[in-house]
């Protein structure tokens, strides 16, 4: 591998493929505070990054979402602020730290197994409705739809 430090680069050290990392690419130069969670990419990304924190030690489950947990992780891996940084600084950050050899050794005491909690909608969880583009209001306008299709009198 080159020694440059290109985001490419980055994305590699990282683990992610080149197919993905052409995609991702776009995405380094943004803030996580800015990006859209349900991006492809962003998934991806964070599934990696996410990867390099249990690789040390942190108790986070690979969800693919910056839920809790993996903003703690990433809170004491880099420091306070890490959402205002880009993905390109906050991925050099972490792979810095995972070669360096830095090892998460505060366990917590009496705690829960890992669990996910990922970022949903309003009514998401509850009743188990996938992601669409317009989230409720494309269910409601579904529903009427759907309720005006069914209810029209029909000519005999």
């Amino acid at each position: 591998m080159s020694t440059e430090r290109s985001v490419r680069n980055l994305l590699t050290e990282l683990g992610v493929g080149h197919f993905n990392a052409t995609m991702m690419i776009q995405d380094m130069f943004i803030s996580p505070m800015t990006s859209d969670p349900k991006s492809p990419q962003i998934i991806r990304l964070v599934t990696h990054i996410q990867d390099a924190l249990v690789s040390m030690g942190y108790p986070i489950a690979v969800t693919g979402y910056l839920d809790q947990p993996t903003a703690d992780a990433l809170s004491a891996c880099i420091g306070g602020g890490w959402e205002q940084y880009s993905w390109g600084d906050l991925v050099a950050n972490v792979l810095s730290n995972q070669k360096a050899g830095a090892v998460y050794t505060n366990p917590p005491v009496n705690a829960l197994p890992p669990t996910s909690v990922a970022m949903a909608g309003l009514l998401d969880a509850p009743f188990g409705l996938p992601d669409v583009p317009g989230g409720l209001i494309t269910y409601a306008l579904g529903g009427y739809l759907a309720y005006r299709y069914f209810t029209k009198k029909r000519a005999r």
